[in-house]
């Protein structure tokens, strides 16, 4: 089409079959952030000739285009206002694509099987009443029982009571490797409330991240035959390797016995099982009660039921299980109460339902830095609607 650049009209091609690398996207996000009204309307139509002319009906692309295409008719038929308005229905619906590839993100929801609607996240979304997402604070609570509190934004040195060295610095708790210690294992906790996260390295070396309203106990240094330590919540290990000293984690009835390697722990109380996630290298788990114990290795997922009974499944998303790491929310194939579990977690807010929460399924993706009201705006587009009061969530499916 004229007037639009050659390598935009090349990239829209691709996308249209998948065949885009990475790096063209970024170039095209940023000829598309700079261009003007006029130039976005050429994008879209020529996306508009791509979809009708090239793209087979069975491909991803053509049925998200075509779950927009459905969306955007429901939400005029309500009487909502789409701006701008387009001359032509394909037009809309490339404009929703072009959006897609700028915001990087798409939400849509699932009842039972089938899709019901797509709906493009509003990263712009504007509440009075709103809250801030969590960042990196704990309170470190020492041998002695005394606590310090981490995470103010300055640089700490903390002695501990054998005279060893810890650095609190930029979210992260940082133990010295000197092996000058005694031999009495001194403990110390670092508990992470909810609306922050954590980072830890231990004297091993073996680096921990905290989720929010979780907890480490662990030895200042480690100075037995083996490494132990005690997890509460959610964190991420990467254990040091050191064959002479194995790793073990424990929660509750399981112990997660480890030589060197990478995994994550999702305990929390108000889930139906304890999940360890293995990215890296093997674990072994076992459980107290009933005796028990299963190996897992890469891609694999252990989990613990009430009871202690042990199974195992390859069937995970580890996108989805490390995205709190990387600062991002993400749902595949989510209920509505097991979000709002999360967002109680970051936002430090309480949650009410009002009315039936039905089964339906969300899938999304969205940045852990935004503020509440950018999730609930989502939502609302997807006929749940949210209101706070008094920092208590009021949800009405």
């Amino acid at each position: 089409m004229a007037g639009l650049p050659e390598f935009i009209q090349d990239f829209l091609e691709r996308f249209s079959v998948n065949g885009h690398t990475e790096e063209e996207h970024q170039q095209f996000v940023h000829w598309l952030r700079a261009a003007s009204p006029e130039g976005r309307e050429q994008a879209a139509e020529q996306y508009r000739e791509i979809a009708e002319n090239k793209l087979p009906r069975d491909t991803e692309n053509r049925r998200l285009v075509d779950a927009i295409e459905a969306a955007i008719d429901a939400r005029e038929r309500r009487g909502a206002k789409m701006v701008p308005l387009y001359r032509k229905t394909w037009l809309r619906v490339a404009a929703a694509v072009v959006i897609i590839l700028l915001s990087g993100t798409v939400w849509y929801t699932q009842y039972r099987k089938a899709t019901v609607k797509v709906v493009l996240a509003a990263n712009n979304a504007k509440s009075i009443n709103d809250v801030a997402p969590g960042g990196n604070s704990a309170i470190l609570v020492m041998d002695d029982g005394s606590q310090v509190k981490l995470g103010d934004g300055r640089r700490h040195t903390i002695t501990e009571k054998d005279g060893s060295r810890v650095s609190d610095r930029d979210g992260l708790l940082s133990y010295g490797i000197d092996g000058t210690h005694s031999g009495t294992e001194i403990y110390n906790t670092i508990e992470v409330p909810r609306k922050a996260q954590y980072q830890l390295q231990l004297s091993d070396g073996t680096k921990v991240w905290l989720n929010a309203e979780s907890s480490l106990t662990y030895p200042v240094a480690f100075t037995g035959k083996d490494r132990r330590v005690v997890v509460r919540g959610e964190a991420y290990f990467e254990v040091a390797k050191d064959p002479s000293k194995p790793f073990h984690v424990r929660q509750g009835g399981l112990d997660i016995q480890v030589l060197g390697t990478h995994f994550n722990v999702n305990s929390y109380q108000d889930e139906q099982q304890v999940k360890v996630t293995l990215l890296q290298g093997a674990v072994r788990l076992s459980a107290s009660e009933p005796n028990s114990e299963i190996t897992l290795t890469p891609g694999m997922q252990g989990q613990m039921r009430p009871g202690g009974k042990l199974t195992a499944t390859d069937k995970v998303d580890m996108d989805e299980i490390m995205a709190w790491t990387q600062g991002q929310f993400r749902f595949r194939d989510a209920d509505l109460k097991s979000i709002m579990r999360q967002l109680v977690r970051w936002y430090d807010v309480q949650v009410q339902f009002r009315g039936n929460v039905d089964s339906r399924l969300f899938t999304g993706d969205m940045s852990r830095n935004k503020n509440l009201s950018a999730l609930l705006k989502i939502l609302e587009m997807s006929n749940i609607h949210c209101s706070l009061e008094n920092n208590t969530l009021i949800v009405t499916p």
